[in-house]
């Protein structure tokens, strides 16, 4: 079992935090304190050893609140802004559902299982198709045993997880899957798109990562998950498990859309700094996860028709858009990936994923 390397984790932990203890830098409380708790739960949870804090945790959760607050309304206004785009892409979209009689395949069972060793080359090889850079960052998650696997932890609703520590420049990566199979590979390819933003843009530059204003923070990471699966079925690696794998991911899509375009019709909708909204009639909303996820996953089929025709280009393009998104809007994004946004409201890139995957599944297990 791939787990991480936990002496390294423990000094990680207390040089953040001997950092946070003596630093006078909000910035750096802000960046760093949640991933030394999330990380320091895990030391505890699955090695049972804890590196302690001694800063005041009051003055620290001020800090923490008051950047929260500031980045909520960011977050906020990034949805008000872009709520037209949005409504129009989710509408049109979720209309093209209805048309291809969409629905979720749970051929789960059919997915390839892999030996640790293999698991471990297929990831990487993956990487190698974008360059030594690339796969340098991916190699050393598992080099330096960053990767924890059958990880224990509060958060019962997620598969894997990144948490990057910027006083180290670098993170780990949580994963919750006890088995080695093209599943869990690509939720690990999935977090390494983490890894790989952190590492060559967040960290370097020192860039704030808030909780909620990067409202395209999951675009390198479901980027690369996207493009890991046209390497199972255009390798000839795990066919079924590619078309199993994007179907989940088409119906997670469609369900935070549904979100998207409901949250929308809502004028009095309110966020809060969970990331949940209310309406009127007190009907609950995840938002932040419907923007994120719902905006990165729809974002990145462009950008896989991009990797597709050429590999240093899609490099280019997501460099690009990961440089500058935070002073963008979602239609400067639009444009800084090159699509007009007429194509991408309408779905011209979105649609024909949706039904060949759909037609693929329906014609392999006579559906």
């Amino acid at each position: 079992m791939i787990k991480l390397d936990e002496e390294l984790l423990a000094s990680d932990l207390l040089a953040t935090s001997n950092a946070l203890y003596y630093t006078r830098n909000n910035n750096l409380i802000n960046n760093n304190y949640n991933p030394f708790l999330d990380l320091n739960e895990t030391l505890i949870f699955n090695f049972g050893k804890i590196v302690l804090l001694d800063n005041d945790l009051e003055d620290i959760n001020k800090i923490i609140d008051k950047e929260e607050r500031k980045s909520l309304q960011v977050f906020v206004d990034y949805i008000n802004e872009s709520q037209d785009i949005v409504y129009k892409l989710s509408k049109s979209f979720l209309r093209a559902v209805k048309r291809t009689n969409f629905f979720e395949v749970p051929f789960f069972d059919n997915i390839r299982g892999y030996s640790e060793e293999d698991f471990k080359d297929l990831i990487l090889g993956y990487y190698s198709t974008f360059g030594n850079d690339t796969y340098k960052i991916a190699s050393k998650y598992f080099d330096e045993r960053r990767i924890n696997f059958g990880t224990f932890t509060k958060m019962k609703d997620c598969a894997a997880f990144f948490s990057g520590l910027q006083w180290i420049d670098s993170g780990y990566i949580l994963s919750m899957y006890q088995k080695y199979n093209s599943a869990s590979a690509s939720t690990i390819v999935h977090e390494l798109g983490h890894a790989y933003d952190a590492e060559r843009f967040l960290f370097p530059q020192k860039k704030n990562l808030p909780l909620f204003s990067d409202c395209l923070v999951e675009v390198p990471s479901t980027a690369f998950e996207l493009g890991f699966y046209d390497y199972l079925k255009d390798n000839h690696i795990d066919i079924d498990g590619s078309n199993v794998l994007l179907n989940s991911r088409f119906y997670m899509l469609i369900e935070y859309l549904k979100t998207l375009k409901d949250t929308i019709s809502h004028k009095d909708l309110a966020v809060f700094s969970d990331g949940y909204g209310v309406d009127e009639e007190n009907n609950e909303y995840n938002v932040r996860d419907a923007v994120l996820y719902g905006l990165g996953y729809y974002t990145s089929i462009h950008l896989n028709a991009i990797r597709r025709a050429d590999t240093k280009e899609f490099l280019n393009v997501l460099n690009k858009l990961m440089t500058s998104r935070k002073e963008l809007s979602f239609e400067e994004a639009i444009n800084t990936i090159g699509f007009s946004l007429e194509d991408f409201t309408n779905g011209r890139y979105v649609k024909p994923e949706l039904k060949n995957n759909m037609l693929e599944l329906k014609k392999r297990y006579k559906l």
